[in-house]
């Protein structure tokens, strides 16, 4: 210390303070900055970092003094007593203290790196920007500390307590320096983060990898091989550095920079011939092409992941692998059952080695999502349930991010809603959306993806206008935040597209779905499940305008896609179908609609049950042909049948349905008292006003049967205002020529 005093003429730092580890300068003015760095290291706190001994300095500070050894040698023997006295003066340091600092040496983590994210995260000024930026600072902050706890533990359990041993430290250490890598490198991406990246930024941090696998002494002791060569072992390091910055730029959506980068990576593994980094670096590069829609690719590569793992003993990689395929292959290329398959092998490999809660989380998500999109409701729920059990029952501090947890809330509102049981799918999505909402704040695009399925609730409540108001809101976040041209928009647009039908806004819906279809396509090609998606939706429009052979062209394109990518059988290939049934109605080609509506039976009927919701429409449908064939006693049937296990959305349709048939058949009383009920329940939703007039034409014929004039009259008058409203010009022009017949003058 008074060698240092005598070079600087100011005492080190830490003997000034000793609280502030600030890191020594720079060597100034003539003094040899090799000496700088050995008066540093003789000063450091941590005994363990000074030299072994007294002479040892001496030794060094000899080999860099021998051109100026008369000065400095003096200074030395002047200076060893106090060099000698300082530790013994200041209380010393108590060994593997500093870990928080840790960071601040590497470069990783510091308050200069803080702001910068935090500026970054700011910039884009969007509602929830300030919430993001709050979160992923406490959320980085939080990571930063809790390592260097997890540091400073490590040491102490060898060092002090000798509880572990140094093989066991160092397995520790190695294992806290590749998290650490792995937060900078997120660090680094945060750091320049736009909008897109800065609303994926929470559930960034949230997916750093666990500090809690430091301590798991069973895997550390089992890891996997490193290259025995010094060299091959640094070339595997910077893999693995290279690995956790894709990971982060795919996290932040990044997904063109994580390719080229994932790609490299591929290629600098096989070229270094260690099979566990090149199955990392496959894993990598195979969960970049999924969220890129590349879903052929994706899946070689994932095969070729699982191959080079299992040659390489790497046994979390062989899990991550199967997973990862079950996802791709069973929930994303819609191949069910080999997806199931795939799903089975991950839960074999993760028995194997300790299931990990997030593989069982992240498996049994998967299966959920594979029956759901199958249309086996009831199987996905069961899934679902088993997901959420893992996830609440582990710990208040597991490394489980609340995503994941609303993720799987998500999931088990959407099986709820398929099988009917609103009130199930009400309180899933209400708390997947308060956890988020929570984090996140109201006006987050992770928190605007929940409430669109919850619009799917509000449609099946008979709450349309509500739907359409919240889808329109969802709009202008995605938009807001990514663009007009992302898929989050197009997936908006066609639950969107779906509300306006409801509520008979058939050109905005047309408009929105025409949209959908550019937005879709450009993301994922001509053949995707959600093109056909909007092509349905434009088919169903076009019929609602009374263009049915332009609906007849959107909707066959849609069962051309859905039976080759979701199979024949699909629930949503029976939509389709009723839906060409609708549009061959329109054109009087009876029998080919009859045709369309038996096979949506039949295909519902097996995927759902005889009693889902969803059967509704298509009764009601196929009862109008066969009424529109002079066959209304089958037609009665198919109608009651609609309305006994109709929604309050579609209720309505079927019991003005059965008022109308029941006045063909000349049952006065009973057609006046279901287009009554029809009435009621119509008022109670928010739907197309076209219906209201329907029932108000029924009615006043009904009226007027019964010997009511005034009230047929009134009813006629009712439905007149409602197809006003609805813009259905030709039903507007019926009623009137009706009302007008039945005027007071006319009696």
């Amino acid at each position: 210390m008074t060698l240092w005093e005598a070079l600087h003429g100011r005492m080190p730092p830490q003997a000034t303070h000793p609280e502030r580890l600030a890191p020594f300068g720079p060597a100034t003015g003539r003094i040899p900055a090799r000496l700088i760095r050995l008066l540093a290291r003789g000063l450091h706190p941590d005994p363990a970092l000074r030299h072994a001994s007294m002479g040892e300095l001496v030794d060094a500070l000899e080999a860099v003094a021998r051109p100026r050894r008369s000065w400095v040698v003096a200074l030395l023997l002047a200076g060893t007593a106090g060099a000698l006295v300082w530790p013994s003066s200041t209380p010393e340091p108590t060994p593997c203290t500093g870990s928080d600092r840790e960071l601040e040496r590497a470069g990783t983590w510091d308050e200069l790196r803080a702001a910068a994210v935090s500026e970054a995260l700011a910039r884009p000024g969007l509602p929830w920007s300030e919430r993001v930026r709050e979160e992923v600072d406490r959320g980085l902050h939080d990571y930063a500390h809790a390592w260097a706890r997890e540091h400073e533990a490590a040491c102490r359990a060898t060092r002090i307590d000798g509880s572990e041993s140094v093989a066991v430290l160092d397995l520790r250490m190695l294992c806290l320096d590749r998290r650490r890598r792995a937060f900078g490198a997120l660090v680094d991406v945060l750091a320049e983060a736009d909008a897109e990246v800065a609303a994926q930024a929470v559930q960034a941090v949230d997916a750093l990898p666990s500090l809690d696998g430091c301590r798991d002494l069973e895997a550390l002791r089992a890891p996997v091989p490193l290259p025995d060569d010094p060299g091959d072992r640094a070339r595997a390091d910077a893999i693995f550095d290279e690995l956790g910055r894709v990971e982060a730029l795919r996290q932040a959506r990044r997904f063109d920079d994580a390719l080229g980068l994932a790609t490299r990576s591929v290629d600098d593994a096989v070229a270094l011939g260690h099979a566990p980094t090149e199955a990392d670096a496959r894993l990598a590069r195979g969960w970049v092409l999924t969220d890129r829609g590349e879903l052929a690719e994706a899946e070689t590569e994932l095969r070729a992941a699982l191959h080079a793992a299992e040659i390489g003993r790497h046994d979390h990689a062989v899990t991550t692998a199967w997973n990862r395929l079950a996802w791709v292959v069973g929930y994303k290329d819609a191949r069910h059952e080999e997806g199931r398959r795939l799903a089975a092998h991950a839960e074999a490999w993760s028995r194997r080695h300790g299931q990990d809660p997030e593989a069982e989380l992240s498996r049994l998500r998967t299966l959920g999502w594979i029956e759901h999109e199958a249309g086996h409701a009831e199987r996905a729920l069961e899934h679902f349930e088993a997901a959420l059990a893992v996830a609440e029952r582990l710990p208040d501090d597991a490394a489980i991010a609340p995503q994941e947890v609303a993720l799987v809330l998500n999931g088990l509102g959407a099986a709820a809603l398929g099988v009917a049981d609103l009130e199930r799918a009400s309180s899933s999505f209400a708390r997947a959306g308060e956890r988020l909402e929570a984090q996140l704040g109201p006006d987050h695009p992770d928190v605007a993806q929940v409430r669109n399925n919850l619009s799917s609730l509000l449609r099946a409540q008979g709450k349309s206008e509500e739907a359409r108001a919240l889808l329109a809101h969802n709009l202008e976040v995605f938009t807001a935040t990514f663009g007009d041209e992302h898929p989050l928009v197009g997936q908006t647009l066609i639950n969107l597209a779906v509300a306006e039908l409801d509520l008979g806004l058939h050109e905005a819906s047309e408009a929105h779905a025409d949209r959908a279809l550019a937005v879709l396509q450009a993301a994922h090609g001509p053949r995707h499940p959600l093109v056909s998606k909007a092509h349905t939706l434009r088919g169903d429009a076009r019929i609602q305008l009374h263009r049915p052979l332009e609906a007849i062209d959107d909707l066959e394109h849609a069962l051309d896609i859905e039976r080759e990518t979701l199979g024949p059988e699909h629930p949503s290939v029976g939509i389709v179908e009723s839906n060409l049934g609708g549009a061959y109605y329109d054109l009087e080609r009876l029998d080919e609609a009859a045709e369309h509506q038996l096979r949506s039976i039949a295909i519902l009927e097996a995927g759902l049950g005889p009693e889902h919701p969803n059967l509704a429409f298509v009764l009601t449908s196929l009862g109008l042909t066969r009424r529109g064939q002079g066959r209304p006693l089958e037609a009665l049937e198919l109608f009651r049948r609609a309305e006994r296990i109709a929604d309050p959305s579609a209720r309505a349709d079927a019991l003005v349905r059965i008022g109308e048939t029941l006045l063909e058949l000349d049952r006065v009383p009973q057609a006046r008292e279901a287009l009554e009920h029809a009435r009621t329940v119509q008022g109670e939703i928010e739907a197309d006003p076209g219906m209201l007039g329907d029932i108000g034409r029924a009615l006043a014929r009904a009226r007027w049967a019964e010997g009511e004039p005034e009230a047929a009259r009134a009813a006629a008058r009712e439905a007149i205002d409602a197809y006003t409203r609805g813009g259905d010009d030709e039903q507007l022009a019926e009623v009137r020529r009706w009302l007008a017949e039945h005027s007071e003058a006319s009696r």
